[in-house]
């Protein structure tokens, strides 16, 4: 990963740039604007389409001398610099490679509505801790499992649990429940019966995390939803950003500090044998509850991950 960080700390003045690597097959700059912020320019002999800026990303596009374009990604907030160097070292590396018949200039336009959704200056209180293990649990199952097993469109939209449906995956007739402990908990908490009731088999996966330091070159959100938006195709960034936003996540620094070691990772089937609460099985008149299931007492169910 390109340090972005120091190579932009390194401009004094504005309207400064430097070509950012001479063996790229794309010419890229780095640098300062006019107006003191700092952008990523792509010149080609291609002209852009037109793409929209973000209230955090201003687009610019011009013509340099004949027949070469420029294209210019210019941040607007530094509250977003962790974000924009991501974005910027996702351009630069996922183009590195292009064979000459891509267009270029396509690509990294491409690229970038794919990023845009991400560049909103909507400033919220972050997920909590139990929201953030929460999201990193069904968002390593979508990685991990179905996007492995099924093909992206029927794996994005297989995720329901962003809905607050009471399954967190399903697809034909099978359903998951995700569920995120901390390694130290001893039980499996089950937040309402409809999360393990069904008249089909299901299946209970649970990850465990144990928190670590800053520095350690664990789990994170931003990091992992990076790699997912590397994984998922173009078409379908826009369904995979809407989902994320509807649990209550925009892109800050701030999940940098929540990073996690994944201890443990398992999946249980669930059958009648299963010790679940049925809505079958209790009094009409209680509408809402909560259990909690002994993690050691799972291990008679346990499952071969695929």
């Amino acid at each position: 990963m390109i340090n972005f960080d120091k190579m932009y700390s390194a401009f004094e003045a504005p309207n400064t740039y430097n070509l950012l690597d001479s063996q790229h097959k794309l010419e890229f700059y780095i640098g300062m604007d006019d107006k003191g912020r700092k952008c990523l320019i792509l010149r080609s002999k291609f002209k852009p389409e037109f793409i929209k800026s973000t209230s955090a990303i201003d687009i610019s596009i011009g013509q340099v001398r004949n027949n070469i374009w420029s294209l210019g990604f210019h941040l607007v907030h530094n509250s977003m610099s962790g974000l924009f160097y991501k974005f910027c070292d996702d351009i630069v590396e996922s183009s590195r490679n292009l064979p000459e018949s891509v267009n270029g200039m396509s690509y990294v336009v491409k690229r970038y509505n794919s990023w845009k959704k991400l560049f909103y200056n909507l400033k919220k209180d972050l997920l909590s801790e139990n929201e953030i293990m929460g999201l990193l649990g069904e968002l390593l199952f979508l990685k991990t499992t179905m996007l492995k097993n099924y093909n992206p469109e029927v794996a994005i939209n297989s995720w329901s649990g962003c809905d607050k449906t009471h399954k967190d995956f399903s697809v034909d007739n099978l359903w998951y429940e995700i569920k995120s402990t901390k390694s130290s908990s001893l039980t499996v908490k089950i937040h309402s019966i409809e999360q393990l009731d069904s008249n089909d088999d299901g299946h209970l996966v649970v990850f465990e995390f144990e928190k670590m330091s800053e520095l350690f070159d664990g789990l994170s959100l931003n990091n992992l939803i990076r790699d997912l938006l590397n994984i998922i195709p173009d078409d379908l960034t826009d369904v995979f950003l809407e989902k994320l936003k509807s649990v209550g996540y925009n892109y800050d620094d701030g999940y940098d500090k929540y990073v996690y070691r994944i201890s443990s990772h398992n999946s249980y089937l669930v059958n009648d044998d299963f010790p679940r609460i049925k809505k079958d099985f209790i009094p009409a008149s209680i509408v809402k509850m909560e259990y909690e299931i002994l993690k050691k007492d799972l291990y008679l169910y346990r499952e071969v991950i695929r």
